[in-house]
């Protein structure tokens, strides 16, 4: 394959992945009859089961419902159910290339690039692909019946690299098969690192856990965030030097008291 056509491929799945990927919300379409499902999510290749559609792409793959005349399905993973591929919901693997096992931090771009290269392995090149997400509770799975579910649980990028350095022939499928107390995070790739992290990580570099870090070509930047009224009753909030110091700490834990968490706030 060219680097033209894989260009082209990619540029193809990104635009698949921006206009079908679940929801953030990641909210069940109800239902009562498969064909409500085909009308309410617009793609083939989801069931009403029990009210509920499934996922459209885990029967065949993304390309596979979204792509007209895309007969190929996706390769098959550790993550699937038993009798997957005997019901033909993928298939196996043709190069009997060992399973890659991508980390799934919870923030929108790294889920996105989580999710692109899964797509990239498993329905373009034939390589069993799947997520890690963290604990076995936890879905990150693109493919997953019931929809994903890539919710952060603290998780590095670190921890689960180590781990599949660790097993035997680099392989995670041994560590994560029990899905109880003996779980272990395991992973091969982190999609997104950001520049803060550069110095956790690099020690795995230069240990040989990890490749060299490679750029991904994206400018990003992080900013603080507090309501306008805020910074109307004290002007100081608004610059750096108004947070910064010894002699500020009393004042910014008087005026935001404690840190009001995701899931609190949503």
């Amino acid at each position: 394959m060219t680097m033209m056509m894989m260009k082209k491929k990619m540029a193809l799945l990104l635009a698949l992945l921006l206009v079908s990927a679940p929801s953030p919300s990641f909210a069940a379409v109800p239902c009562n009859v498969t064909q409500d499902c085909t009308d309410r999510l617009g793609v083939k290749g989801a069931f009403c089961v029990r009210n509920t559609c499934t996922n459209p792409f885990f029967r065949g793959g993304c390309l596979a419902s979204m792509k007209p005349g895309w007969t190929q399905l996706r390769t098959c993973h550790s993550d699937d159910p038993t009798d997957a591929l005997e019901n033909g919901d993928c298939r196996p693997s043709s190069l009997e290339y060992p399973e890659v096992r991508t980390v799934m931090r919870g923030w929108d771009t790294q889920t996105m690039g989580s999710w692109l290269l899964q797509i990239l392995m498993s329905e373009l090149l034939g390589v069993p692909a799947s997520i890690e997400a963290g604990a076995p509770d936890l879905i990150g799975d693109f493919y997953n019946m019931r929809y994903p579910s890539p919710n952060s649980n603290g998780l590095t990028d670190a921890e689960c690299l180590v781990r599949a350095s660790e097993m035997d022939n680099g392989e995670c499928i041994t560590s994560t098969q029990e899905k109880d107390s003996s779980y272990v995070p395991c992973c091969h790739i982190s999609p997104e690192v950001w520049e803060e992290r550069r110095g956790i990580l690099s020690p795995l570099v230069s240990s040989g856990v990890m490749e060299p870090f490679s750029e991904l070509n994206a400018l990003a930047y992080q900013t603080w965030m507090i309501p306008k009224f805020a910074v109307e009753r004290d002007p100081t909030l608004g610059i750096y030097t108004g947070l910064q110091g010894e002699e500020n700490r009393k004042k910014l834990a008087e005026t935001f008291l404690t840190p009001t968490t995701w899931k609190q706030y949503c």
